[in-house]
């Protein structure tokens, strides 16, 4: 079998996210059960509230949105220009489009200098990448001395039972949105993304060895959700 390239995977993603932009807001509302606005509240409050800050995979931009909402001045990225056409709809509504700047670009190649921003945020999206550590690595690249890295993140929930349970619900509840939304294949496939996943402690690991430091992760709902913070 032909091995897949980095390209071919970046662009079959970009497919992939362009194909449920328009269902994506009520996707994650149905699955997380309203809960991942609260969720990216509490991921957010250690972001700083007059910086730059950088959203990667910022998608229909709720994250960028929240930050910009705190004062932050936000450059948001996307592979995806479908989905950074719904965040621009956003921003008009919102009329924050001075707070945010969005930019189709790769998460692991970013078109930025080193030490450029003062935080860098993720949500719900480093299970997507390529390359775990290689996405860390350049997120601390671009970071100044000092600045933080937030990511926040569906995890596999360390009790047996527990863990049982949530993958039994992804297993039957995103398929079932998917289905619902017209997008069973492309719901299915992320419900699969979080079976390699790495568990929140050794994503912490991972965070290290990418270089980043005083690394702490805080695990909300049953502990199926992480939120991860280092600095560089």
């Amino acid at each position: 079998m032909a091995k897949v390239s980095d390209r071919d995977q970046a662009e079959g993603m970009r497919r992939l996210f362009a194909r449920i932009a328009h269902c994506y807001d009520l996707g994650n509302k149905v699955i997380s059960l309203g809960q991942d606005r609260a969720w990216r509240k509490l991921a957010l409050a250690p972001a700083p509230r007059d910086g730059l800050v950088l959203d990667i995979a910022t998608g229909t931009g709720e994250m960028a949105l929240d930050l910009a909402r705190g004062g932050s001045k936000v450059v948001g990225v996307d592979l995806s220009q479908e989905m950074l056409s719904r965040c621009r709809a956003k921003l008009s509504r919102k009329r924050l489009q001075p707070m945010i700047d969005l930019l189709q670009a790769d998460a692991l190649a970013l078109p930025f200098a080193d030490e450029t921003f003062d935080c860098a945020t993720v949500g719900f999206a480093m299970r997507n990448v390529d390359s775990i550590p290689a996405c860390f690595a350049e997120l601390r690249r671009v970071l100044k001395a000092g600045g933080r890295v937030i990511c926040l993140e569906l995890t596999t929930p360390r009790g047996r039972l527990v863990a049982r349970l949530h993958r039994l619900y992804l297993q039957k509840a995103l398929p079932f949105v998917g289905r619902l939304l017209g997008r069973k294949e492309e719901y299915i496939y992320l419900a699969n993304s979080l079976v390699h996943f790495p568990m929140a402690g050794e994503l912490k690991r991972i965070m290290e060895q990418a270089g980043l430091s005083q690394v702490t992760y805080r695990l909300l709902n049953l502990g199926t959700v992480a939120i991860h913070t280092g600095r560089k």
